[in-house]
């Protein structure tokens, strides 16, 4: 997957009379799943970094293509290799590509692989793979992705996502070395996430308007988080908190009880959305908590506002946890700054958090856990990916199981003494079928 610096960048540039207008149309960016934190290479520094590039619904306008390329950047912040980017055109543009072949011949420079966002509706994924190669004592190398668009020059770069460091093998002492043998306790696997959702409400009303700001993608992306989990065979859902953010501006019980309002009517939208079962809907529950002045105070902070601090003393001589929050809001709206407060700080948009807390199954017999090896390596524990290890026929076989386990628990210590004492023996293989002539 690997190429030449210099083609790629005649590649970024060479189609920029395609328009002058920024492909980008909403400030959700382009994400990278599963969040891998750390690769670990072989012991000869080399790895395989596998991800997929998420592209949010309505990123591109129709006259843009949007460049994703990984990048290997040294331990010094330079840039050390460049691999093939991957290209997303939007419909117009793809048409303009496509005329410029018929008509006058054209081929396309950029490497790599072009998807067509034609058939995009909520989310696209764009799978990713490639080898990487990094030098010895590179400890501190690792991959990020340049986002950026063609056909729009004064666009140029939009975002650099942060993809993976690359971690080094620890030397191993050989005379040491000794293999753990993995408890294979069975532990029940209960998982959590959050997300927030922001959304806009007439004043003083709780119902869902999703024809209010970004109602309608906000909620969609709830729904698109919460989806998998209950649709997935394998999961049992504990519950859902939706919480509602009481906002700082005005009486606290009044607020207090809007945003538990606006907490149900959420979970309800979500129920009426995803057709939920009767008796999933008991476990949808609706909470509240304040928001606080914090939010307020952080963003005058931001703009250098002179007047943060006369916010931050009040804040400090009416602390929220002494059931200050009416007294906090009288002083503040005493500061001669309130009306610029009102205007240029408080949210319009109000956040809905939602926590969700479930259970995946337990895998009982080898059988099983082989067959969902191959297609469900995210809903293995630890001690199940030690056993489908020792499943494993061959010794390659058992080194790319413990590898997977370390890219899902990077912390395991049995995972990581274990893959370096296979690992070792594979060396120690190797240089014995090269010594026979």
């Amino acid at each position: 997957m690997r190429f030449h610096s210099q083609k790629l960048l005649v590649a970024l540039f060479s189609l920029g009379i395609f328009g002058s207008c920024s492909p980008v149309k909403t400030p959700v960016g382009v994400s990278v799943s599963p969040r891998l934190g750390e690769v670990m290479l072989d012991p000869s520094s080399k790895g395989t970094v596998k991800m997929k590039f998420q592209v949010p619904v309505d990123y591109l306008s129709k006259r843009g293509r949007l460049l994703i390329t990984p990048r290997l950047v040294a331990p010094d912040g330079k840039v050390a290799d460049m691999y093939e980017p991957v290209a997303v055109d939007a419909p117009v543009y793809a048409k303009k590509i496509y005329r410029k072949k018929v008509l006058e011949g054209y081929v396309d420079s950029l490497p790599g692989q072009v998807v067509r966002a034609d058939r995009w509706s909520e989310l696209m994924e764009i799978p990713y793979e490639t080898r990487v190669a990094v030098p010895e004592g590179w400890d501190d190398a690792y991959i990020d992705a340049l986002v950026s668009v063609e056909g729009c020059a004064s666009c140029g770069i939009i975002d650099t996502l942060f993809v993976a460091k690359l971690r080094q093998s620890e030397p191993v002492d050989t005379f040491s070395l000794q293999w753990i043998r993995p408890t294979l306790a069975k532990r029940p696997k209960v998982m959590e996430g959050k997300g927030i959702a922001v959304l806009q409400f007439t004043i003083n009303r709780s119902d869902i308007d999703g024809s209010l700001g970004d109602n309608r993608a906000e909620l969609e992306k709830m729904a698109k988080t919460l989806r998998p989990i209950l649709e997935d065979s394998l999961a049992s859902v504990h519950s859902i908190h939706i919480i509602g953010m009481a906002s700082a501006d005005g009486p606290f019980g009044f607020n207090t009880n809007l945003a538990y309002q606006r907490a149900v009517a959420a979970g309800r939208w979500l129920q009426d959305r995803m057709a939920i079962a009767p008796e999933m809907k008991e476990r949808i529950l609706a909470d509240v908590r304040p928001e606080g002045w914090e939010p307020v105070l952080e963003a005058m902070r931001q703009a250098g506002d002179p007047d943060a601090a006369d916010v931050e003393a009040i804040l400090e001589r009416y602390p929220a946890d002494g059931n200050n929050d009416d007294v906090q809001e009288r002083e503040i709206r005493r500061l001669s700054c309130w009306e610029r407060i009102r205007t240029n700080y408080l949210q319009r948009d109000r956040k809905v958090e939602y926590r969700y807390t479930y259970t995946l199954k337990s895998f009982t017999s080898d059988e099983e856990l082989l067959r969902m090896y191959a297609t469900r390596p995210d809903a293995f524990s630890e001690e199940e990916f030690f056993r489908v290890a020792e499943l494993m026929p061959s010794l390659a076989e058992k080194i790319e199981a413990y590898r997977k386990l370390l890219a899902y628990y990077p912390a395991s210590e049995v995972g990581k003494n274990n893959l370096a004492v296979l690992e070792h023996e594979w060396q120690m293989t190797n240089s014995r079928k090269g010594g026979v002539k």
